[in-house]
């Protein structure tokens, strides 16, 4: 028990420190991680409107590509096209959202996050038994989450969307 006590102690100790230290720039590190996090998504998103099945190399996708590839090759084209254009577009509210502090906006995109990570964790593990691997965009929609989740809950944001009312 007395280990448990110092290690909790411990915990709280490196919590409210972390805290301290980082909670001047915690708005700001929010701000980028969630506008890198969005943004990027345009990099493979942007990659299935123009180049379906391209492999990013960086990104190495080459075996997720086979992995989700569909058996009709007529639909293809159109299916990935779609999938792009609405990740696409979604990241760029969220951009747009983030760059406006519009807590409103960010609310309702959380809803658009949250399942995509459920869905990446999830499925995580099947993937990585079929030879792929989505711990990347794991990482990127997890931090997404985090960041959109305090900047759309934080008290000093703007609560209603930025278009001017008659």
């Amino acid at each position: 028990p007395i280990i448990k006590k110092v290690q909790l102690k411990k915990s709280v100790i490196i919590y409210y420190t972390l805290y301290i230290v980082f909670r001047p720039i915690m708005d700001q590190l929010a701000k980028y991680v969630a506008l890198f996090s969005s943004a990027f998504i345009v990099l493979p998103a942007g990659r299935d409107i123009v180049a379906p099945l391209t492999e990013i190399p960086f990104m190495g996708d080459g075996k997720m590509l086979s992995l989700m590839n569909m058996q009709g090759k007529e639909a293809r084209q159109m299916m990935w096209g779609i999938w792009g254009v609405n990740h696409v577009f979604v990241s760029i509210l969220k951009v747009i959202a983030v760059r406006e502090n519009d807590q409103r906006m960010m609310k309702m995109l959380l809803w658009t996050v949250l399942p995509t990570l459920y869905f990446l964790i999830a499925n995580n593990a099947n993937m990585a038994a079929a030879g792929g691997d989505m711990i990347g965009f794991v990482v990127l929609i997890a931090a997404q989450t985090v960041s959109l989740s305090y900047l759309a809950f934080k008290k000093d944001g703007r609560r209603r969307s930025s278009r001017k009312r008659n």
